[in-house]
């Protein structure tokens, strides 16, 4: 039995009710999103980068850890780091959607605890050892407040891994359609963390190779898209959403393996993504 919680479905609910912001982030894209994950070369390529980040930052046995992916949403990336041998003491996943975590639950293994939590609000203190926050900062109006309440939860000298969409140069009609409220550059989350009185020991822009061809799809959509009715808009955004043609799909993925192996050694200068591995200090 957790504290604060009872379970429904395999999922661990708050005794205190938790709304999902659908404002922020739209529930009916987590299908799709789902379907993606192991098949777009995207998301392919930011596991494997991701991965080679933890090996990097984590040493020791992850046997030992307490590890938690909040906002995690449909559980791809705990799916990836379980089928590719990281099992820690504890591990789990939480997302303030039901939705997203029914979706999850029906494919992770019982030992990824699922938990309906919201990162603006409190719930753990000092309790993980590592917490993955991807790709949910861009989507809030306050990420300092989330990232107060990931730090309350990361015990002394646990580790905070963020990604966030970068550049604010290809802030477009893509960003407006999937709620997101910025994108950042590597000062911005630089300063953010800083802040929040976290220790930065790795601050990365990845995507590197994506930058030309996101910014071409920009330009040349950004008129249709300020013209168009919200069911085009929709319609859009479905095609922009899907997995690549089998040759383009695999290409790319090719593409940012190479990148992979390179960022290992040096830094890119920008990329359509950032990371950044934070510690808390004691």
């Amino acid at each position: 039995m957790q504290p604060g919680f009872y379970q429904r479905e395999g999922i661990w609910i708050p005794a205190g009710a938790i709304k999902h912001r659908v404002e922020d982030y739209p529930e009916e894209g987590f299908e799709t999103i789902h379907r993606m994950a192991e098949k777009h070369f995207w998301y392919r390529a930011r596991h494997r980068f991701l991965f080679e980040q933890l090996t990097r930052h984590v040493r020791g046995n992850y046997m030992e850890l307490k590890v938690l992916d909040a906002g995690g949403g449909t559980g791809a990336w705990a799916k990836y780091l379980w089928n590719h041998g990281f099992r820690p003491m504890r591990f789990a996943l939480g997302d303030s959607s039901l939705v997203a975590l029914r979706i999850a639950r029906r494919e992770l293994p019982p030992k990824i605890e699922c938990y309906q939590i919201d990162i603006m609000q409190p719930i753990w203190h000092a309790e993980w050892d590592i917490i993955f926050c991807l790709d949910v900062l861009e989507h809030l109006d306050q990420p300092e407040l989330a990232l107060d309440n990931l730090r309350r939860a990361v015990r002394p000298n646990g580790i905070l891994i963020i990604t966030v969409r970068a550049m604010p140069v290809l802030w477009s009609w893509v960003e407006e359609y999937d709620r997101h409220k910025r994108r950042y550059s590597r000062r911005d989350l630089f300063e953010l963390a800083k802040s929040r009185a976290l220790n930065v020991l790795d601050l990365r822009y990845f995507m590197f190779s994506l930058v030309p061809l996101v910014w071409l799809a920009r330009v040349r959509n950004a008129h249709r898209a300020r013209r168009a009715t919200p069911v085009e808009l929709a319609e859009m955004a479905q095609r922009h959403h899907r997995v690549p043609p089998w040759f383009i799909n695999e290409t790319l993925n090719a593409l940012l393996t190479l990148e992979l192996i390179i960022n290992s050694v040096l830094t890119f200068p920008c990329g359509t993504s950032l990371v950044a591995v934070l510690r808390v200090d004691e």
